[in-house]
């Protein structure tokens, strides 16, 4: 799935080591993120996603494929997802973040049908609220006291998107902004109509075998009662009468 400046990938080994550097313990996309808290090295990230104890995709730039960022997603139950991740430090502010926003949600409720996506992110990441509460994500609620920088326990929040919110709310407004931000299908609606009207053509054609006309033939309507004269007649009255 692409967006305007970057498209998800899967990582490689390259990309597991470029995470590892992000979010190592120092730097200051893991404090907001919280990502990867009891994942220090490139292999434990590489592991954790292998073996499904959360999925990654890469954030690539378009304009020359280099990882700028990731997207973390752990399953929540049927058709939810909870959604983590984050960008470079040295790219912040330059939208690649409400690039990447835009091309995960699309991802999420396009590809992979899911009824719900939900972001935790604690109440003193200013970018991440402001990106929630504009891309009308629902404010669910507080989650006391669960991160802890510069020597204090801060609150958390949660916040979530249903279908109908990313197609009612999400879409129109991030498409109002720009057009280029509507979602592309993988398949282009003029080859649907194509492959419908060749099926439709095919179907018609003069001794098409298909599983319909094999069960037709195979149960062949009873013919119809013969009326009798007088029904016949009555009704032959009944018309000219």
């Amino acid at each position: 799935m692409r967006g305007l400046l970057v498209e998800l990938a899967r990582p490689d080994d390259n990309d597991y080591e470029a995470i590892a550097q992000w979010v190592a313990p120092a730097g200051r996309v893991a404090s907001f993120t919280g990502d990867f808290v009891t994942f220090t090295t490139a292999e434990d990230i590489r592991t954790s996603h292998r073996n499904g104890t959360f999925r990654l995709l890469v954030l690539r730039r378009l304009a020359d494929g280099e990882p700028i960022g990731w997207v973390r997603t752990d399953n929540e139950g049927p058709g939810c997802v909870e959604v983590g991740g984050g960008i470079r430090e040295d790219l912040w502010e330059q939208g690649y973040g409400v690039d990447g926003a835009v091309a995960v949600l699309h991802y999420l409720f396009r590809n992979r049908n899911m009824r719900r996506v939900q972001v935790r992110t604690a109440v003193f990441n200013q970018r991440m609220l402001t990106l929630l509460s504009w891309a009308g994500f629902v404010f669910e609620g507080i989650l006391r006291q669960t991160k802890y920088l510069d020597g204090e326990w801060h609150d958390d929040t949660i916040w979530s998107m249903l279908r109908n919110e990313y197609r009612d709310v999400f879409l129109p407004k991030v498409t109002a902004i720009n057009k280029r931000f509507a979602p592309r299908g993988q398949v282009p609606s003029s080859e649907y109509e194509q492959a419908r009207r060749v099926l439709a053509e095919h179907l018609r054609s003069p001794g098409t075998v298909s599983a319909l006309a094999t069960f037709l033939d195979a149960n062949p309507a009873p013919p119809a009662e013969a009326a009798s004269p007088e029904h016949n007649g009555h009704r032959t009255l009944a018309r000219h009468g």
